[in-house]
């Protein structure tokens, strides 16, 4: 949740810039950009919806991308209000690290190292998949298939290769 300096905003959903997105008013990207090059933070929306993100530029704005499953969590549409409360993201990878994959990498020192030795976008990627599924076995059972596919490449791939792509 939100601890420290939080900003609270209004913005519309869009659809300009990478599908669906909400606007961030310059005032506040220019606070993130200063404080941290990866502009991540925690946006609370409709207070509602607490998501790890960043914010992006796009030509002379700066956006929140948003996809369709958040949307219709928060039961919002294009030109939908939206009110936002962010802060600066403290977490290691800036997102919450799933319990199943913390729990495989630290029962494989060799996988962690190679985990730890990932960019950041790529120890994200990993996470976002272990955490893009409900069930607790499905979760291992791809935590368990990264921890595999680290040792296989020695930490060097595409995150594609993991989509089967």
């Amino acid at each position: 949740m939100i601890s420290e300096q939080a900003y609270h905003f209004t913005s519309v959903i869009g659809d300009e810039v990478w599908g669906h997105s909400i606007v961030v008013p310059p005032i506040y990207a220019e606070i993130f950009k200063a404080a941290d090059k990866s502009r991540r933070v925690v946006c609370i929306l409709n207070e509602n919806l607490t998501l790890h993100c960043a914010i992006m530029p796009y030509q002379d704005a700066w956006y929140i991308s948003m996809n369709k499953g958040n949307l219709k969590k928060l039961g919002l549409k294009v030109g939908s209000p939206v009110e936002v409360s962010i802060c600066k993201d403290h977490s290691e990878y800036g997102l919450p690290m799933p319990e199943e994959l913390g729990e495989v990498l630290e029962q494989d020192p060799l996988a962690k190292g190679y985990f730890d030795q990932l960019t950041a976008g790529k120890k994200r990627s990993l996470i976002h998949l272990v955490n893009g599924v409900k069930s607790t076995d499905k979760r291992i059972e791809r935590a368990l298939m990264i921890a595999d596919k680290l040792h296989e490449t020695k930490g060097v791939f595409k995150s594609n290769e993991f989509w089967g792509g």
